[in-house]
């Protein structure tokens, strides 16, 4: 033994686990000194130009047609083999190799993908990079939809139609405690708090129901899901939409039956830098934002003339926001008598412990939040949620909820409008304190109908 070693397994046994935990302590900081120089991975890129000049991320996007794949800043990329589904599933279909994707990058080309051999529906594509040597795994859910395909609709998702506990405790953090105001929607001089902290709960009915709004009793929780045969609505089904391709907000405001109620500095606006469908999305942006400020797309003329409805729309959260306020709220139903215009029901998103997002519904009159652990809110992705309506002034009113075709909430016997007084729904991005600021979420494809759509329902027109 050599005398260093010798002189080291004479030592006391403190002093050996001092030196363990100092190359221990030591081994953390080289590690995360490594951590921080990780690069960041690439983003994968859809355009209908050979030469990638109109690109964006293939997230969330409704293809047709002839289009083309790369990856951002692809010279730092040094191999990617492009997959049609999930490789270790074991029935993916590779697109596109290493050396077929740098032959169409040395060429400054995106690699050609035909979408006309899948069918319609919502698709998974899974890119495997090597970058700085490291190997990355890249998953983005995207749409296609193709005319001569119009047959053949498929969407991909959880069957499980599960629900919260339900909890009859009362709102603590939000609701008519923060003073917030509701200034939209035809000079409403009511309030509304729109807040409440996510402690009310979901029983286990599945409450689905049928095209006339009835309770069918029936498991109505494939909606939009694998396998699901569920035609597209007739026509006559919808009876309004907004898909703002006419690079306006002007199907919000037509027949004077609704429009643009913002305050507080609230910005609504068509972008054409998302879009669901087609070319343009409604952008809802609120900034700085430091005490009640909002953005409210209206419509009332079809919820006066029908007191059971199906309101819907796709919504596309670009980041992870922080409600610090306690309540958001992005989706309401208010009801408006010759004296007030009050909140019913409201959509409110939460942050769960973990930072993620949710959807907790809040009884704005009885001051009561419901909440769920069936869904979360994904970010940067198109996602769609419909409301069941039933407006009553007495206790016979409900509201059902679907995100993605997953049922979330179903709320019966409960009163959704003054006795005196109508039925308004609008699309809003409204708070009081939120993070980031400013926070800007984007709206494509609402629609209001007789019957239940689904998120299958890719374009009316």
């Amino acid at each position: 033994m050599s005398g260093f070693r010798k002189d080291l397994a004479q030592r006391s046994p403190r002093f050996r686990s001092t030196l363990w935990l100092l190359a221990v302590g030591l081994m953390v900081i080289l590690a995360a000194c490594g951590q921080q120089s990780q690069p960041e991975v690439a983003t994968v890129l859809v355009s209908e130009q050979q030469d990638m000049s109109d690109a964006r991320s293939i997230e969330g996007q409704t293809l047709s047609g002839d289009v083309f794949l790369s990856i951002a800043e692809e010279d730092e990329v040094e191999e990617a083999a492009f997959y049609l589904g999930d490789p270790e599933s074991g029935d993916a279909v590779l697109l596109a190799d290493t050396e077929e994707f740098q032959q169409s990058a040395l060429r400054g080309r995106g690699h050609s993908f035909n979408t006309r051999t899948l069918p319609n529906g919502r698709h998974l594509l899974t890119v495997i990079i090597k970058i700085f040597g490291g190997e990355h795994r890249l998953s983005y859910w995207f749409d296609v939809f193709n005319p001569d395909n119009a047959d053949d609709v498929e969407e991909p998702g959880d069957n499980d139609s599960g629900r919260g506990d339900d909890d009859d405790g009362r709102n603590d953090g939000g609701g008519q405690d923060d003073g917030g105001r509701d200034d939209g929607g035809q000079d409403d001089g009511g309030r509304n708090d729109d807040g409440g902290q996510d402690d009310g709960g979901r029983g286990d009915d599945d409450g689905s129901r049928d095209d006339d709004g009835g309770h069918d009793g029936g498991d109505d929780g494939d909606q939009g899901q694998p396998g699901s045969d569920r035609p597209s609505p007739a026509p006559n089904d919808v009876i309004w939409f907004a898909d703002h391709e006419d690079g306006s907000l002007g199907q919000w405001s037509s027949g004077s039956c609704g429009g643009q109620f913002n305050s507080g500095g609230g910005r609504s606006s068509v972008t054409d830098r998302v879009s669901r469908t087609g070319d343009y999305a409604a952008q809802a942006t609120i900034a700085n934002v430091n005490g009640d400020q909002g953005v409210r797309l209206f419509r009332w003329c079809e919820s006066q003339r029908n007191d059971e409805l199906y309101y819907s729309t796709w919504y596309y959260i670009p980041q992870q926001f922080n409600t610090v306020a306690g309540w958001w709220n992005i989706f309401q139903f208010k009801s408006k008598t010759p004296n007030t215009n009050d909140p019913f029901f409201i959509l409110n998103v939460g942050n769960r412990s973990n930072g993620g997002m949710h959807f907790y519904l809040y009884d704005w009159q009885r001051e009561r939040s419901y909440t769920q652990n069936a869904m979360d809110i994904p970010v940067g992705r198109w996602f769609h949620v419909e409301v069941y309506y039933k407006s009553a002034g007495d206790n016979s009113g409900a509201i059902t909820v679907w995100q993605d075709g997953v049922e979330i909430f179903d709320v019966q016997n409960v009163q959704t409008r003054y006795p005196n007084g109508d039925t308004q729904w609008a699309l809003t991005n409204y708070t009081s304190r939120i993070s980031p600021d400013p926070a800007t979420i984007y709206l494509d494809d609402a629609a209001i109908s007789r019957s239940r759509l689904g998120p299958e329902v890719y374009a009316f027109r």
